[in-house]
């Protein structure tokens, strides 16, 4: 009886919480499903790799989406903000060391001369993502620790050297628009910690260092950018990507060529499934298409600022909007990559590329959203269904 007290009071909770992110998140990863199924199915028929089995990716996206939907409960039932404000620091110290275990010999799971996985008991996840969300929590409680004083220099050398040492890491796997991505996300949390732009634009000069060692030693960032500018010098290697992304959004018109009936998908658009979903959304379902899955994340970030805003406290403010930021930000780059206003950087797109890992942590990043509007104040959200 004490076991289905504690069940019906923690499925009470979830009641407490913003049902309308949850109802959004159900929308955009039952999206996510249909698309990773059209756009992988014809490939992973094709290969041996993935056992001629058209399920093969889609497969494994439902798998992880449990998996995501289950922490994500969990957080949105189970903790309060105090946890996972208390907790910030160890989760932060935990991605740190397996953003290091991904260069150990065993653990690690280098491909392509990539080392970003790391492999476990044979479980296997790639630890840039939870890192993410583990720096903006812990961002978020160390501003907020210091409130009631002004943040003064040595606070933001102490802000700089963990953004640069989780940056850096990542940097060296090498995962160079996941590192600036990091420093972008510290300089948005300062800004919105209302630090001065002293320090926000000494956050700017150490993401400006880290591209220019980036462009410096990493010759494949130069083509990226090189083949971004002028796609069309090169279009059967480094430009051949986005231009195949051009024909598919192209071909796709107003209202698209029909769910399923993409043709760059087959075998000329790399990465259909991954980094550039968005393309084969756009192909078979058009402008229209596009300009909803869009519109879907304007409206997540518009009204997570809206809940940031009328937060109770400090670190629920920042955390909050760091959160908002992370996921909308990530999706707005993808968006402009695949439309040719950014160059390739193999951001996915929240909730519906294909990746496990990031489909779990954009979820849990849900959850703590979910948990977070339970503070909220009775005017500020309608509980429930409402």
């Amino acid at each position: 009886m004490i076991g289905l007290t504690t069940l019906r009071s923690r499925l009470d909770r979830i009641g407490d919480t913003d049902i309308r992110i949850a109802l959004w998140t159900a929308l955009v990863v039952c999206l996510g499903n249909i698309f990773v199924y059209s756009s992988s199915a014809l490939m992973a028929q094709r290969s041996e790799l993935y056992g001629y089995a058209s399920d093969y990716f889609v497969k494994k996206q439902i798998a992880a989406t449990i998996v995501g939907v289950l922490a994500c409960l969990f957080i949105a039932t189970c903790l309060s903000w105090k946890h996972i404000e208390r907790f910030s620091g160890i989760v932060l110290a935990g991605s740190i060391v397996s953003l290091v275990l991904v260069f150990v010999p065993g653990i690690g799971m280098p491909a392509a001369h990539v080392n970003r996985w790391i492999s476990i008991a044979g479980f296997s996840f790639q630890p840039a993502e939870p890192a993410k969300l583990a720096l903006v929590l812990y961002l978020a409680k160390f501003i907020a620790d210091r409130e009631s004083r002004w943040i003064g220099s040595h606070a933001v050398v102490k802000i700089l050297l963990l953004s640069s040492i989780v940056s850096f890491l990542i940097y060296k796997e090498p995962d160079f628009s996941t590192a600036v991505f990091v420093m972008l996300l510290t300089m948005l949390m300062l800004f919105m910690g209302g630090l001065s732009w002293t320090y926000i634009g000494s956050t700017a000069g150490v993401a400006v260092c880290i591209a220019a060692i980036g462009l410096a030693s990493k010759s494949y960032v130069l083509s990226r950018i090189q083949s971004y500018l002028k796609p069309w010098n090169d279009p059967g290697s480094h430009g051949f990507q986005i231009l195949q992304s051009y024909i598919a959004l192209g071909r796709g018109g107003t209202t698209g060529v029909g769910l399923g009936n993409s043709i760059q998908k087959t075998a000329l658009l790399p990465a259909p499934h991954t980094d550039f979903i968005y393309a084969v959304i756009g192909e078979e379902t058009g402008f229209v298409g596009t300009v909803c899955v869009a519109a879907l994340f304007l409206a997540f970030f518009v009204y997570g600022l809206r809940m940031a805003y009328r937060m109770p406290n400090l670190f629920l403010k920042l955390a909050t909007a760091g959160i908002v930021y992370a996921i909308s930000l990530q999706a707005l780059i993808n968006m402009a990559v695949v439309t040719g206003l950014m160059p390739v950087t193999g951001e996915p797109l929240p909730l519906i590329s294909v990746g496990g890992t990031s489909m779990v942590i954009t979820l849990m990043s849900i959850g703590c959203l979910m948990a977070f509007s339970r503070e909220l104040p009775q005017t500020a959200v309608e509980k429930g269904a409402g």
